[in-house]
């Protein structure tokens, strides 16, 4: 009995970064590879119920048809983490990069999180169906409230992506022009964790990569901030951002477990716990499996916190002198330097975000952010 064939799907995803809010790219539009799609507006209505003077003597509530009044259009996807399309999800959550630097055929990109005010929109491209019942509709003014990158050693990297657009328009396939993605993942396993302890005798540890790890960008929006004198959506304004981890399966060697939850102590006899576990900088990094086309390299993502705070959860001994134990994570911003500062290597020469966008941020040309390829 021969195996059917898997579902396949006819859907396009795709992605373009506005300059300006109002302003709907038409090229280049950067498709994504995904496996679901949720964008179906959502519309309110002011009912006009129990309304007098109805038109005859029936006592029916509903005499009058309810208005339209507004629209939003919820976005929820499945994502993968492809170099290509990946940066358009940054953009999407607030994040701004620099003028990419360029060397060989490889264009090295710089990111750090907007000031609130400067947040960039996208609009979202979809594709239905197939022959003459195809449907192609613009997601307008959209922001993302939610990224959550899922790593684990046996699947490839998903990315949950949830926001909001302000509207929506459908539009022929032939107005637009799409950029399809390069065929290689970002993969869990090709990259590397970087943990630089910021206590007496802490070291550099590279733990390779744990065997699940979760990432979630958080900015909550403003999803009801109407017009003045009208009842249409105004803004989708950000109203606050965090970044939070959680690895699984953790090992540690005593002497890393004592740094970090003993304040540096080299034996656990007579020492007391640290009140807080704060790292200096913690980095991990993401590669594909290939190389960029006509260079000797692979795609790269890596992602920098110079401050973040880390408990040890569920904590077990493993074999002889391991501790394995599951590690929770969280950004601190409580200094004027960029609290996240993302690197990404493709081959797309530039986006049209401004550079000034980047520097206003508080992002630096110059730095150089550690490769925590093992």
């Amino acid at each position: 009995m021969s195996t059917p064939s898997p579902l396949s799907l006819t859907t396009r995803i795709g992605f373009a970064a506005q300059v300006t809010k109002g302003t709907y790219p038409t090229t280049p539009v950067q498709l994504a590879r995904g496996s679901s799609a949720d964008t179906l507006p959502e519309f309110d209505y002011v009912e006009n119920e129990n309304h007098m003077l109805g038109i005859h003597e029936r006592s029916t509530a509903a005499q009058s048809v309810p208005e339209r009044s507004s629209v939003r259009v919820p976005v929820d996807y499945e994502l993968y983490a492809y170099p290509l399309s990946l940066p358009y999800l940054l953009f999407g959550i607030g994040f701004v990069p620099a003028t990419g630097v360029t060397a060989t055929g490889v264009t090295t990109h710089k990111l750090v999180k907007s000031n609130a005010g400067d947040a960039p929109y996208i609009t979202n491209y979809l594709r239905m169906g197939s022959g003459g019942g195809k449907w192609s509709r613009q997601v307008r003014d959209v922001r993302f409230s939610q990224l959550t990158l899922s790593l684990s050693r046996n699947e490839g990297t998903t990315i949950g992506v949830t926001g909001m657009g302000l509207s929506e328009q459908v539009v022929t396939e032939a107005s637009y022009t799409v950029t399809n993605e390069d065929n290689t993942m970002f993969m869990p396993f090709l990259g590397g964790l970087l943990w630089n302890l910021a206590v007496a005798g802490g070291t550099d540890y590279d733990f390779g990569l744990p065997r699940e790890h979760t990432i979630t960008i958080d900015r909550q929006i403003e999803e009801d901030d109407q017009l003045i004198h009208r009842f249409s959506r105004n803004d989708n304004q950000e109203m606050s951002f965090g970044v939070t981890g959680e690895m699984r399966g953790m090992d540690f060697s005593v002497q890393a477990y004592n740094e970090l939850f003993y304040g540096g102590a080299t034996t656990l006899v007579g020492a007391s716990l640290s009140p807080t576990t704060l790292l200096s900088g913690l980095t991990f990094e993401l590669n594909t499996n290939r190389n960029i086309p006509a260079a000797t390299v692979p795609y790269k993502f890596i992602v920098n916190i110079p401050k973040c705070e880390v408990r040890a959860l569920n904590g077990r001994a493993q074999g002889n002198e391991i501790i394995r134990c599951d590690v929770r994570w969280k950004m601190i911003d409580d200094a004027l330097t960029p609290p996240i500062r993302i690197e990404l290597t493709n081959n797309t020469a530039s986006y049209p975000l401004s550079n000034q966008l980047y520097l206003d941020a508080g992002g630096t040309p110059t730095w150089t952010l550690p490769d925590a390829t093992p």
